[in-house]
């Protein structure tokens, strides 16, 4: 899963090339990073790499919304907004046309559903929060409508590009 990560203003491309079991291997602005996530406390997680040598980073969470989260990392704070392609190509100004389905973006966990079928949405809401890689993803509302459909619960494990909600 390929990802853009804007901080201080500065994007870097990401791309997700396997998680499992707290080992990560990805590819940060071309550069392959291989290391270890634990979290020992919540919103409290350590990244550990072995290359060239031995190096543990302390990464906190705050004040995580509207896709933008606060990080301390290693004492300093960071502001870092992550941008799935996936979505962005789908919203704009206007938003979609016609029926519209919110997928997962890849393995997780609902954390929060946000909204009921039913509901009314606007372009740009927040409806479902993700849990993937010990990050929360809200995702939003690819346009104004109705939810038709809600296929998934809170709670569930999810599996990627899985239908989640469906908006007319």
């Amino acid at each position: 899963m390929k990802y853009d990560v804007e901080i201080k203003g500065e994007h870097h491309s990401v791309e997700i090339k396997s998680f499992k079991d707290g080992s990560l291997v990805a590819l940060v602005n071309g550069r392959e990073l291989n290391c270890e996530i634990v979290q020992p406390e919540p919103n409290t997680y350590l990244l550990i790499t072995n290359t060239p040598e031995r190096s543990v980073y302390e990464i906190r969470t705050e004040n995580q919304s509207e896709g933008e989260t606060n990080l301390r990392i290693m004492g300093a704070l960071v502001s870092a907004r992550v941008i799935d392609p996936k979505h962005r190509s789908r919203t704009s100004d206007h938003g979609a046309s016609g029926r519209q389905q919110i997928v997962s973006p890849m393995p997780g966990k609902v954390v929060r559903l946000m909204v009921s079928v039913g509901d009314e949405v606007k372009l740009g809401q927040g409806v479902i929060v993700i849990e993937a890689m010990k990050m929360q993803n809200e995702l939003k509302s690819p346009k104004d409508g109705h939810v038709i459909d809600v296929a998934v619960s809170d709670g569930q494990t999810v599996t990627a590009s899985q239908v989640l909600i469906t908006i007319e």
